[in-house]
């Protein structure tokens, strides 16, 4: 696995689609998994999404919003061998945006980080959808499995695949949260995929979205972490 070949682009993006799903409030808490070079981050504290947030990534990168006096804490670790020292349910919001799929074993990075979120807070998460038609053909017709260095479904970096049913799975497994909405990213009112979803009612979305979003929220009671 080698993330040197990716262009700077492929760090840098804010994650708008993201911070849409976060309710503006002044006294929340947010802890992003896989932040990069922190650009969603300082969005959500700048426009009033958040009072305290706190990122993690496995690289440093000088010079970027990692070090912005904004950003509250900004860890860089590798979440899968290292103990975080944060205060156990004290998060309102966990975003993991396209880096489960990066993990030896995303399940239990999954339920180890909810001991980090209050019960009721909200996790965000988006995946990869290998059952997308491109990726289907790629296996079904070219007989190949190839990846790709510079990202997409089968970038070089990813260990796992998910389809929407393995993504409900992966959050209904935790035992502690309860999902409230998974739905496809695929710019429906804008790109020709969306218009042939819609022609469709639907019946081929799964085959046409390149990539799921979750939003699931952590149970109260003893089955909570």
């Amino acid at each position: 696995m080698s993330y040197t070949a990716k262009q700077l682009d492929y760090f840098d993006g804010t994650r708008n689609d993201i911070i849409s799903l976060i309710p503006k409030n002044p006294h929340q808490s947010v802890l992003e998994i896989g932040a990069s070079r922190g650009n969603t981050l300082l969005k959500l504290k700048t426009e009033g999404y958040a009072r305290e947030v706190v990122g993690l990534d496995l690289f440093a990168f000088e010079g970027s919003n990692q070090q912005h006096p904004a950003i509250d804490r900004f860890i860089v670790a590798d979440i899968e061998k290292t103990e975080l020292d944060l205060p156990a349910s004290h998060f309102d919001v966990l975003i993991f945006a396209d880096v489960l799929e990066h993990l030896v074993n995303p399940w239990e990075i999954l339920s180890k980080m909810l001991h980090y979120l209050r019960p009721g807070g909200m996790v965000i998460i988006s995946v990869p959808n290998i059952r997308e038609i491109t990726s289907l053909r790629r296996i079904a017709f070219e007989g190949s499995f190839r990846y790709d260095p510079l990202g997409g479904i089968f970038d070089t970096t990813h260990l796992r695949f998910f389809c929407r049913r393995d993504l409900i799975n992966m959050i209904e497994g935790t035992g502690s949260l309860t999902l409230e909405k998974a739905y496809p990213i695929m710019s429906l009112k804008k790109s020709m995929r969306g218009r042939v979803n819609q022609l469709t009612l639907g019946v081929f979305e799964q085959f046409l979205t390149t990539q799921y979003v979750a939003v699931a929220r952590k149970k109260h009671g003893p089955a909570a972490s």
